[in-house]
Formats: C-alpha cells, sequence, structure tokens
C-alpha cells in the first residue's frame, strides 16, 4: 500500500483516522492550538502542513463530511467564551475548529504538503509494523 491510496480512498481514511493514530502529528511538528482547547484554527492547521489557509478551506469543502465525523464543526464567536485570545484575532462571526482527529485526516488528503506526505508515511509503517 502507499500514500496515494490514502489520498484516494475514503474507506482506507476512515480505517486510519484513529485517535491512536493522532500521535503522529507530533512526530512530523507542533500542532498550535487554541490555548484551554483540543481544537486548532483553519489558520494553525495550515500552518502546521505549511499551506495557505485557502488550501485547508478547499480540503473542508470536498471532505466535510468525512470532517464531521472527527469533530470538525464551525463554532460562534460567541461560543468560544474564556478561549478567545491573541489566537483568534479576527472579526469573523465564525471560526472552524478542528479537533486532532480533523488534523490528521487533513494529512491523510493533502497533496501537495511535505508534512503531510511525513503523516501518511507514518501512518503507513504503523500499519506494516502491525501485520507483521
Amino acid at each position: 500500500m502507499n500514500d496515494v491510496a490514502l489520498i484516494e480512498s475514503p474507506s482506507l481514511r476512515q480505517e486510519f483516522c484513529t485517535e491512536e493514530n493522532t500521535s503522529v502529528l507530533e512526530k512530523v511538528g507542533y500542532l498550535v492550538k487554541i490555548p484551554g482547547t483540543v481544537f486548532a484554527t483553519t489558520k494553525q492547521v495550515a500552518q502546521f502542513y505549511a499551506v495557505p489557509e485557502e488550501t485547508i478551506r478547499t480540503i473542508i469543502a470536498r471532505h466535510k463530511n468525512e470532517l464531521k465525523t472527527d469533530g470538525y464543526n464551525v463554532l460562534l464567536r460567541k461560543d468560544l467564551g474564556e478561549f478567545q485570545d491573541e489566537t483568534l484575532k479576527t472579526h469573523a462571526r465564525n471560526i472552524a475548529v478542528f479537533p486532532r482527529r480533523a488534523v490528521l485526516r487533513i494529512g491523510m488528503v493533502l497533496r501537495d504538503s511535505p508534512v503531510a506526505k511525513q503523516v501518511r508515511n507514518y501512518l503507513l509503517n504503523i500499519e506494516e509494523l502491525s501485520t507483521k
């Protein structure tokens, strides 16, 4: 199996997108989250994967249903209450938030990011080791 299989197969991504596998995120970089929460913003996910925010928005549009199963959500600013700080400097009414599983899934579908490629390689290595 290769990383293209993860990019192209929703059922394979579902199999790999587990809470246990989110540990590969730490192996490839540091994911900044909204302080005091388990969520990252669109900007933070884009920074993690070293891609423009628009690329993440495109991934959301194409894979929204999958991301929602992982906890992706769009919250009203007021729902973030006490967690609003410098991280969330924006005048937008809504903020997209991604738990770690949704961030992992983005790495499975993002084609042109070296960080995402590393994520897929780690996942495939885990799979290879577990089948031996």
